[in-house]
């Protein structure tokens, strides 16, 4: 099943992978971190970063333990559609569930500010990611 999920991912058919997650979640297929991951990165590559956004908030729902990997992707996806606020929500929920916050992770926040004129916030974010 996350096979599946990856090929939609590597096709770009976010919806697809979304569609997939759904069914296995009441299928007999087990949802995992990695079935979850894939799907929001699917969304990610898609550009279709609200849609990351609610797959990552049922990954709590289907009782999977975000990680890094989920923040990540999640984080990116929000980077490439433009949502400033919400990668700066997960960036800041990430470090309060304290997981580990990357460079890359920084970098997918700052990006997201950047694309959206928020260059002050940007900077604070790099400051921050330097200390």
């Amino acid at each position: 099943c996350n096979a599946a999920i990856s090929a939609c991912r590597n096709s770009f058919n976010w919806e697809k992978a979304s569609e997939l997650l759904n069914v296995m979640s009441w299928s007999r297929c087990v949802v995992d971190r990695i079935s979850v991951n894939s799907a929001i990165s699917a969304c990610e590559v898609a550009g279709a970063w609200e849609n990351a956004l609610f797959l990552f908030s049922v990954a709590a729902q289907i009782i999977v333990e975000v990680n890094a990997i989920t923040f990540n992707a999640a984080i990116s996806a929000c980077a490439k559609g433009g949502g400033w606020q919400k990668s700066l929500q997960l960036l800041r929920l990430m470090a309060y569930e304290m997981i580990e916050v990357a460079a890359t992770t920084f970098n997918s926040a700052i990006t997201a500010c950047q694309k959206s004129g928020r260059w002050k916030t940007a900077l604070e974010h790099f400051v921050m990611m330097t200390e």
